[in-house]
Formats: C-alpha cells, sequence, structure tokens
C-alpha cells in the first residue's frame, strides 16, 4: 500500500504536534532543576522536524533526489571515557585495577548502546549516586564521538 505525500506529511505534523506537547510539559520541570541545554536541544529537534516537513511539502514530487550511502561511525578511547569520568566526578569508588580493567575493555569494544551499557555499569558501581541510564548519557554525549562517511569518502 501506497502513502501518499499528503498522508506523510500529516502523520508528521501530527507527531510533531505531539512531541510539542510532552516538550512543553517537560520544560517546566527541566527549567526548575537547571537542564537548560536540554531543554534547548529538545527545541532545535523540533525545529528540524518543522524544516523537514517543509522540505517534503516545498518538494512536488517531480525530482528523485538520490539520497548518498551515508555511514555514521562512532568511537571511544580510554582517554575521552577517563575524561567523561572525571569532568562528571565518576569512579571515585574503584581503585586504579578495576579503573585500568574498565578502560581496556573501552578500548577493545565499539561504542554502541550494549557496549555503552556494559562499562555504564562498571562506572556506576565504582561511582556515587549515579543510574546505569544517566551515565550512558554522559559517555553517549562526552566520551563517544561520531565522524560520517558519504558515498564512502569523509570529505563529500
Amino acid at each position: 500500500m501506497r502513502i501518499s505525500k499528503q498522508e506523510i506529511i500529516g502523520q508528521l505534523e501530527e507527531s510533531v504536534m505531539n512531541i510539542t506537547d510532552q516538550v512543553e510539559e517537560l520544560s517546566k520541570a527541566l527549567e526548575e532543576i537547571g537542564a537548560t541545554q536540554a531543554l534547548d536541544t529538545m527545541r532545535e529537534a523540533i525545529k528540524l522536524m518543522e524544516n523537514g516537513i517543509k522540505s517534503i511539502e516545498n518538494n512536488e514530487g517531480g525530482t528523485n533526489m538520490k539520497t548518498p550511502k551515508i555511514t555514521e561511525n562512532k568511537h571511544w578511547s580510554p582517554a575521552s571515557v577517563r575524561n567523561a569520568c572525571i569532568d562528571n566526578d565518576l569512579y571515585t569508588r574503584g581503585d586504579n585495577e578495576d579503573y585500568e580493567h574498565m578502560l581496556d575493555w573501552v578500548s577493545r569494544l565499539y561504542p554502541n548502546v550494549e557496549n555503552l551499557y556494559f562499562i555504564a555499569e562498571d562506572i556506576v558501581k565504582h561511582s556515587a549516586n549515579q543510574t546505569v541510564t544517566n551515565v550512558m548519557f554522559i559517555l553517549a554525549n562526552d566520551a563517544v564521538f561520531t565522524t560520517f562517511e558519504i558515498d564512502g569518502r569523509d570529505d563529500a
């Protein structure tokens, strides 16, 4: 079954409205705890979605834009995880042997969500007042960096 462009746009607009409502509900709580950066990020994401809808609306289906093959590559290093731990006061309850063991795992693992979870569990076990999801967020945003290749090149 083929969905028309108007149906897609309608679904996207409805999704953006629902997300906008949810962000507005969360904004008060985020402002209360001082998480204005997270709030700004969510609002920027909504603007990007709205711009995407406008792009779909402006393309009347007459052009056949070929999307290039885009590859996302995630990287981390023991140094980037170490810096995230230092910057966020993590791993304060582990000894050097435990810390080196965790960093050794980082050097061997790809930073997918399963491995972020694995490392975050170890960090939480050796940290005060942390949750696995919070540490995963910290690692994903502070220790992992992403590069892209377009059609097999990183300079497109």
